[in-house]
């Protein structure tokens, strides 16, 4: 990550969810209008350079990942509502749009967790576009590595969204902030994604995991943790929280994808959703 700018995995996320609503058909699993606007024209070149070499079901696939991800842990977040959860924790936010363009995003506090220089230019960023910073979000520059969850002043019951990032931290870090958020909720449910090993993957998600791999090492932000199935749930269950559902590519097509025929998921990674008991 270059000083001063965010990490270029987090704008690929971007680019890949702004692919999906640019590059496929209506209905769109995702719709986020913004995330393309947040990519300035440089970065955006240096993207589609990156991923112009790819073939067209490894880009396919792409679309349809980064989409459908961040669909479920939204949808999860507004099943919450209706349970009392009205905060809405993600961690890792990158450049994650869910305050600037879901239609329900004002019924939520909003909590942005992220490493101060992405967090900063993400903000910069929205100014020049001329979004106004909405007055439900709150913005938490840390790092996690450096400032504890619980000196974040978070709240006791939300909905966690914790994607795309176990992938960059040791197991050990990624119990360590499971067992963390555990310990400071009183009633919490957590989406988190967890990358596959890749005797675990399909034949697509190797490829996948190979050439985003290439490209998350080159942006000096290499892969660090890839997991077997079971080690996911041991790793939720051993930080105090309790799995209600793994979802993996085929499970997650069957929810989002049936109306994107030509839309396939990789078996790259496995989405855990848990929670905490009231205490």
């Amino acid at each position: 990550m270059d000083d001063g700018q965010p990490s270029l995995t987090a704008l690929g996320s971007a680019y890949w969810r702004a692919a999906h609503r640019r590059l496929d058909p209506q209905p769109w699993i995702l719709d986020d209008p913004v995330a393309g606007r947040l990519l300035p024209e440089d970065v955006f070149a240096r993207l589609e350079f990156a991923g112009a070499r790819w073939p067209g079901d490894l880009v396919a696939a792409c679309h349809a990942h980064f989409a459908t991800r961040s669909r479920l842990a939204e949808d999860v977040a507004l099943a919450g509502l209706a349970d009392g959860r009205a905060d809405y924790v993600i961690l890792g936010a990158g450049l994650d749009t869910f305050a600037w363009r879901h239609p329900r995003a004002s019924e939520f506090t909003v909590w942005e967790i992220d490493l101060p220089q992405t967090q900063a230019w993400k903000r910069r960023r929205l100014a020049q576009i001329g979004l106004q910073e909405p007055d439900n979000v709150r913005f938490g520059a840390a790092d996690l590595s450096v400032t504890p969850l619980d000196a974040l002043g978070l709240p006791k019951r939300a909905t966690w969204n914790w994607l795309g990032v176990t992938v960059y931290l040791d197991k050990a870090t990624t119990a360590a902030t499971l067992g963390a958020i555990s310990a400071i909720s009183d009633d919490a449910v957590v989406v988190v994604e967890f990358p596959l090993a890749l005797d675990h993957c399909d034949e697509l998600g190797r490829r996948w995991r190979l050439e985003l791999g290439r490209f998350a090492s080159g942006a000096g932000e290499p892969h660090v943790s890839l997991f077997a199935p079971d080690e996911t749930t041991a790793l939720v269950r051993g930080a105090g929280l309790e799995p209600v559902e793994v979802l993996d590519a085929e499970q997650l097509s069957a929810r989002y994808l049936r109306e994107q025929p030509n839309l396939r998921l990789a078996r790259v990674t496995l989405h855990v959703i848990a929670r905490t008991v009231r205490r």
